[in-house]
């Protein structure tokens, strides 16, 4: 009886210790890797990054949204993924105040300005008043 009782508790350790210990150099590992995709514009990893629970609200280390981050890159295919996942939050600001729908507007990116508006980023909001003088080509 005694070795069940050790058994289970040893099992506990290690299940304490995988969550724990290590837990912050597997988050460390999976942050890195999502903003080097999101640079590359890689979709696919970071699809399987969110699927796996990573934040899609995460920041960088300058405290930008990934969201934003992507539209400045530009890195649609990465942005597009962000844009669906059910979780994204459209009025994340960066340390300047700026949403995506902003910067979205001040690139001259049409296509993108529509596209968070239509999913109800900045209804409301001041970042209306920001325009762009013309279309990015």
């Amino acid at each position: 009886m005694n070795f069940k009782r050790y058994f289970i508790k040893a099992i506990h350790t290690l299940v304490a210790i995988g969550l724990f210990g290590f837990g912050g150099a597997v988050y460390s590992d999976s942050y890195t890797r999502f903003f080097q995709a999101l640079g590359q514009d890689d979709a696919a990893t970071v699809s399987v990054l969110l699927q796996r629970g990573f934040p899609v609200n995460a920041r960088d280390a300058r405290g930008q949204p990934a969201l934003v981050l992507a539209l400045r890159a530009p890195a649609p295919r990465v942005a597009a993924v962000l844009l669906e996942h059910p979780q994204i939050d459209l009025e994340l600001p960066t340390p300047a105040g700026e949403t995506a729908l902003m910067i979205a507007a001040l690139e001259g990116n049409l296509e993108w300005t529509r596209r968070l508006a239509d999913r109800g980023a900045g209804l409301g909001s001041p970042c209306l008043l920001y325009t762009s003088p013309s279309p990015r080509d």
